[in-house]
């Protein structure tokens, strides 16, 4: 299915249609990833920025939740 040329013909659209691409991203990115923009996100990392206790550990274990999950 790659671009036409070099030998290889496009096939229609309405047939492209018919096709569904699923991609996931593997589990071990989404912490290296991911957790740094939700620390920035709601600001762990300073001290009165207004969450409770509660809130901020729900946070921290949202991305191992998600590779859980996952």
């Amino acid at each position: 299915m790659n671009h036409p040329g070099g030998g290889r013909n496009d096939i229609p659209n309405r047939l492209k249609r018919q096709f569904f691409i699923f991609n996931m991203i593997l589990p071990l990115s989404i912490e290296g990833i991911y957790g740094p923009i939700v620390r920035f996100q709601f600001r762990l990392d300073t001290k009165n920025h207004g969450f409770t206790d509660e809130v901020k550990k729900v946070i921290e274990n949202l991305t191992s939740a998600t590779i859980k999950l996952w």
